[in-house]
C-alpha cells in the first residue's frame, strides 16, 4: 500500500482543497478568487510575502499560488525562505513578466510548476490538482509516521532489508542470531500490515522512515 493509498483509506478524514494566493495585484487576487470559488476550492489571500509569513505557522497545509514579482520580498525569495523553513506546502509560481530563466529558477528552488499570466482556467485547475495530490501524499506520510513506531533494532533490520541484505547478513552485521532477525521481520510485517518485506520497505521509504 502506497502512502497515497494510506491517506485515501482513512475513514472520515477530509482532505482540504485549500489554496493560499499571494499576489500584490488586487485584480489578480479577485480573478483567482472567482475561479477557485467556482471550482469548489477554498482560498485565502495575501498581498505581500511578509503578510503570508506572519500567518503561515498557524495555517493548515495547502497549495500556494505565488506571484513571482512583488515589492520588498519577491516570490522567488519567499519560495526559498519557505523551503529553508521546511514548509511542505506545494508552491505554484505565477507571473505576467517572466521568461524561461525565471521559470527555471523557480523550479530549481522547489516550485511544483510555473504558470504564465494571463493563465487559462483549465491549465490552472490542472496544476492545482497536482498540488492537491502532493498535499494528500504529505498527509498520508504523516499518518504513517504517527501510526508506526519502530524500535531501534527494528530500524536496523529495516535498513538492512532496504539495502538488499538477507537475514543471515543482517544477523552477522548486527551481531545477533538469524532467528532474532526473523522475529523482527515478523514484527515489521505486522506493524506495516503486509507480509512482503519488499512492500514494508516501500511503505517505509515513502513515509520517510528510512531517511
Amino acid at each position: 500500500m502506497s502512502v497515497s493509498e494510506v491517506a485515501s483509506s482513512i475513514e472520515g478524514e477530509l482532505i482540504d482543497r485549500r489554496v493560499y494566493v499571494i499576489d500584490d495585484d488586487e485584480a489578480v487576487r479577485a480573478t483567482l478568487r472567482t475561479i477557485l470559488t467556482g471550482a469548489g476550492i477554498y482560498s485565502e489571500e495575501f498581498g505581500t510575502a511578509a503578510e503570508f509569513l506572519r500567518a503561515q505557522p498557524d495555517l493548515p497545509i495547502g497549495c500556494i499560488l505565488l506571484d513571482l514579482r512583488m515589492p520588498e520580498m519577491s516570490g522567488l525569495e519567499l519560495l526559498r525562505t519557505l523551503k529553508e523553513r521546511g514548509v511542505p506546502d506545494p508552491v505554484v509560481m505565477i507571473s505576467g513578466q517572466a521568461d524561461l530563466p525565471d521559470a527555471v529558477d523557480a523550479i530549481k528552488a522547489g516550485a511544483l510548476d510555473f504558470i504564465q499570466k494571463p493563465f487559462r482556467k483549465a491549465r490552472l485547475l490542472e496544476v492545482l490538482e497536482q498540488a492537491f495530490a502532493a498535499v494528500r501524499e504529505h498527509k498520508g506520510r504523516e499518518k504513517v509516521q504517527r501510526s508506526i513506531i519502530l524500535s531501534p533494532r527494528e530500524k536496523e533490520v529495516l535498513h538492512g532489508l532496504a539495502g538488499g541484505l538477507t537475514s543471515k547478513h543482517i544477523a552477522r552485521e548486527l551481531g545477533i542470531s538469524s532467528r532474532t532477525v526473523e522475529m523482527h521481520r515478523a514484527k515489521l510485517g505486522r506493524k506495516f500490515g503486509v507480509q512482503s518485506m519488499t512492500r514494508a520497505v516501500l511503505i517505509a521509504k515513502e513515509a520517510g522512515l528510512l531517511d
